[in-house]
């Protein structure tokens, strides 16, 4: 049961990251696991923070942050297909 629920998390972020990947959004780094990090800009941060939860991950930048975004077990796939199109 607890690899289902894993596998569920990895699921989802992989297909969040795979999705933005496809947008030309940068990686801070590449994540295998259940948390995602991307480098967006500090006015989409904003804009989104309206609409979704996640981490901006160290010190905020001058233009562009880097942000972390986890998938659970409790994650809903229409929670990351909304904030893929929100992207």
């Amino acid at each position: 049961r607890y690899f289902d629920i894993s596998a569920h998390a990895a699921r989802l972020a992989e297909k969040l990251k795979d999705e933005l990947t496809k947008m030309g959004v940068k990686f801070y780094i590449n994540s295998p696991t259940n948390q995602q990090f991307f480098v967006l800009p500090n006015q989409e941060i904003d804009r989104l923070s309206q609409y979704a939860s996640f981490e901006v991950w160290g010190p905020r930048g001058e233009e562009e942050s880097i942000v972390r975004f986890v998938t659970s077990w409790a994650t809903d796939e229409r929670q990351i297909d909304e904030l893929i199109a929100r992207l």
